[in-house]
């Protein structure tokens, strides 16, 4: 078995959820969890495993997804989203995650069409998570914890077809 490293998580200085952060710092210390600002680069979060893999991810709230997949005043909002998640594939070579914000709240000139903007969503996902691990999380603590458990986690990694599937492996105890 090779040397197993420090775990570490990075997160991006333009983050603006600070109780995710927050989450994770304090879990961070608990777990022996490196946690550093990172400026720039594609993904919200670089994860480092104890295998030394590096792994990126980006968050998206629901609402903030949902915003990124309409279009408005003319500016193609998917394609960005979409060139977004590309970067973070090319640039991890395969090693990406997309995590999604459950659903919890709609805002109110929106209720009416909440079924709607549900469904595209959840739409969008399913299509990510053919080409991609995708999760979909519950709040910074939730998400935190997620973050936590990826970077502390060896991971082997199994290919079939065109899928890319992740396979989460506990390290044995001494």
């Amino acid at each position: 078995m090779p040397e197993l490293k420090q775990p570490r998580i990075l997160y991006d200085s333009r983050e603006k959820n600070e109780k995710i952060i927050e989450k994770l710092k304090e879990f961070g210390e608990k777990e022996n969890v490196i946690i550093e600002i990172k400026r720039g680069g594609p993904g919200d979060y670089v994860i480092y495993d104890r295998l030394g893999n590096r792994w990126g991810v980006e968050y998206k709230s629901f609402m903030d997804c949902y915003n990124s997949i309409i279009q408005k005043e003319g500016e193609d909002k998917t394609a960005r989203l979409h060139g977004q998640l590309a970067e973070l594939i090319k640039e991890f070579d395969g090693r990406a995650i997309f995590m999604l914000g459950a659903f919890e709240y709609v805002p109110i000139k929106f209720r009416r069409q909440s079924w709607l903007i549900k469904r595209i969503v959840y739409s969008f996902f399913s299509v990510r998570s053919l080409v991609m691990p995708t999760w979909i999380l519950s709040g910074p603590e939730h998400i935190a914890k997620f973050l936590i458990k990826m970077a502390k986690t060896i991971h082997r990694e199994e290919f079939s077809g065109r899928n890319y599937r992740v396979i989460l492996i506990k390290p044995k105890k001494k």
